[in-house]
C-alpha cells in the first residue's frame, strides 16, 4: 500500500492509500480549517482501516511539499518524514498537489516510488518566505 498526505491547504486536508501500481483504493477529505495538527493521525489509521490495511502494510509515502501554508504543510510533512522513517519505506514530496485530482497525482506519485526507493527526508516548499510573525519595531524607532 502507498499513503498519500496532502495538506497543503489551511482549510482542508486528503488523505488516500493506493496499490503499489498507483490506484487509489481509499480517500479522505477533512473539511476543517487549521486541524491538520489534531486529527492527521487519527485520520490515516481510519483511512487505513477503511481500505483494510494497517502502518505495517504501507510500502512507500507520498506527500506534498508545497506550495501552500507554513503550518499546515508542516503537518504533513513532519507525519510523513516520521513515518517514513519508523516504518523504513521510501517517501517521495510532489510540488502542486493540491491542484491534482488525488488518481492522478497517486500514479505519478507511485512511479517515483518505484524509481527512487529514497527515505532521504522531504523539504517543504512554501512558494515564498515564511510570515509567522510581524517585524517588531526596535526601541527609539
Amino acid at each position: 500500500m502507498i499513503l498519500i498526505i496532502d495538506t497543503s491547504h489551511d482549510d482542508s486536508f486528503r488523505i488516500g492509500v493506493a496499490r503499489p501500481n498507483g490506484s487509489l483504493i481509499r480517500s479522505s477529505l477533512v473539511q476543517e480549517r487549521r486541524v491538520q495538527s489534531e486529527r492527521l493521525l487519527p485520520e490515516i489509521k481510519t483511512v487505513l482501516a477503511a481500505a483494510q490495511g494497517a502502518l505495517r502494510n504501507v510500502q512507500g509515502i507520498i506527500v506534498a511539499i508545497g506550495p501552500g501554508g507554513f503550518t499546515s504543510l508542516r503537518a504533513g510533512i513532519s507525519t510523513a518524514n516520521a513515518l517514513s522513517y519508523g516504518l523504513q519505506i521510501p517517501i517521495v514530496g510532489m510540488l502542486g498537489m493540491a491542484e491534482m485530482p488525488l488518481e492522478e497525482l497517486t500514479k505519478r506519485g507511485a512511479a517515483q516510488l518505484r524509481k527512487q526507493k529514497s527515505r532521504t527526508p522531504v523539504q517543504p516548499q512554501y512558494g515564498r518566505p515564511p510570515t509567522i510573525t510581524t517585524p517588531r519595531k526596535h526601541l527609539g524607532e
